[in-house]
């Protein structure tokens, strides 16, 4: 069973340490995907624009893949 808690105390350091808020973390079941894996979603946004442009949704992403592989 996967611990959104613990993916949360992972995760928000990572988000924070770029600037960000943390708007969301949710595990897709293999239902919702269609097909037969999870699918982890987070959800940030910079507080000065409520946005994530593609730049920084890519930065976010290679921080926290390099958090969960260590």
């Amino acid at each position: 069973m996967v611990d959104i808690a613990r993916i949360i105390e992972v995760v928000e350091p990572e988000v924070k340490a770029l600037g960000f808020d943390l708007v969301r973390v949710r595990l897709f079941g293999k239902s919702e995907v269609g097909d037969d894996e999870l699918a982890l979603q987070i959800m940030a946004e910079n507080p000065a624009t409520g946005q994530l442009v593609l730049d920084e949704c890519a930065a976010l992403s290679r921080r926290i893949s390099d958090k969960f592989d260590a």
